[in-house]
């Protein structure tokens, strides 16, 4: 796989109140946490549908 590396130096949330879009960016990374955090636990996404199941009279339309 590719990999992106990223570097940036620590800032506090606290620190930046002026930020237009702190309030999305807060909600974002708990989203994010949350996500992570059940992934960790064993959530999975449903398996993918591999094929549909239809009536005859419904193949026919």
């Amino acid at each position: 796989g590719k990999v992106l590396s990223l570097n940036t130096p620590f800032l506090k949330f606290e620190d930046y109140n002026d930020y237009y879009f702190m309030a999305e960016l807060r909600e974002a990374i708990d989203n994010l946490k949350s996500e992570v955090y059940e992934y960790l636990e064993g959530k999975q996404a449903p398996p993918k549908q591999q094929a549909m199941e239809l009536e005859e009279e419904e193949v026919a339309m």
